[in-house]
């Protein structure tokens, strides 16, 4: 397997120094699909607070267009599902 593809199969990435931490992690990173949710999170030291995002990993450079812009955003139905299970559901 060349470097390449065990990048592509690598699904969990992590950066740690004395203070800060941070991660990747793709969920079901073995089903095929253009694109795939992950979550990226950590602990930042400055300011000293948790993180995490939210974020859309793709094999190709996607086109911005109205679509792309859709998904990425947070709607209503995304808040409620946050306040009602108290995190971030990704379908």
């Amino acid at each position: 397997m060349s470097e390449d593809e065990n990048l592509f199969h690598t699904y969990y990435s992590a950066v740690e120094s004395v203070i800060e931490k941070a991660s990747v992690q793709i969920p079901a990173s073995y089903l095929t699909s253009d694109t795939k949710w992950g979550l990226f999170n950590g602990f930042s030291s400055r300011p000293m607070m948790p993180i995490a995002a939210i974020m859309l990993f793709s094999k190709e450079v996607l086109k911005e267009d109205a679509r792309l812009i859709q998904q990425l955003k947070v709607s209503k139905d995304d808040i409620r599902i946050l306040k009602l299970y108290n995190m971030m559901a990704v379908t």
